[in-house]
């Protein structure tokens, strides 16, 4: 099943949304990052890590540009210096002829310009997490 997924390539919009959740894996502090599309909440793709702020979160952006088979418009995430760092170098236009991606980094949980999407899902993943025991 996973070579036939892997296959396909989903019909996805132009704004992305990332953002990262604190767990507890086996008793140790993990980071699950993730990247989602805001029109269909298709899950590109996600890493585990030990740091917040300062783990390389680039291949996760280089999976979702993969899984996509385009480079998003428009990112939504946290003002973490690593979202920004990882979208410069995978989605920056190659030439002058293209147009940058645009990174909104600077969101509220309230307001115009919030990230209340991925948060919920993360919301889902912790419920998910308790209900089965994880």
């Amino acid at each position: 099943m996973k070579k036939y997924l892997d296959k396909i390539t989903p019909q996805v919009g132009e704004q992305w949304r990332t953002d990262e959740i604190y767990l507890k894996i086996r008793g140790e502090r993990k980071y699950l990052f993730a990247m989602l599309d805001s029109e269909t909440r298709f899950w590109f793709a996600k890493m585990v890590a030990t740091h917040k702020g300062n783990d390389d979160v680039e291949p996760m952006f280089e999976k979702a540009k993969e899984v996509a088979g385009k480079v998003l418009g428009q990112l939504t995430s946290d003002g973490a210096s690593n979202f920004a760092h990882a979208h410069k170098k995978q989605y920056a236009a190659r030439n002058y002829l293209h147009k940058d991606s645009e990174h909104i980094r600077h969101v509220h949980m309230a307001g115009d310009i919030n990230n209340n999407q991925i948060e919920s899902f993360h919301g889902n993943t912790v419920q998910h997490r308790k209900w089965y025991g994880g």
